[in-house]
């Protein structure tokens, strides 16, 4: 899920009285919180991912090239 999505299920409970909002919706919240994480740090990995290998790439290159 995106920032978007999770902040209108926030705004969503934010509307809705207290006592309406139950342990599910809790639970549901903190799992879209603990998904939007893990999607950033999954693009992270995947920039060093291609980074490494380019360099690997780069470092292929030279080495073939020297021999």
């Amino acid at each position: 899920m995106t920032l978007k999505v999770t902040a209108l299920i926030i705004e969503s409970m934010l509307m809705t009285s207290i006592e309406s909002v139950d342990d599910h919706d809790i639970e549901i919240l903190t799992l879209c919180i603990e998904n939007e994480a893990l999607c950033m740090e999954n693009a992270a990995l995947k920039i060093k991912f291609r980074t490494i290998t380019s360099l690997l790439q780069a470092t292929q290159t030279v080495l073939e090239n020297d021999i």
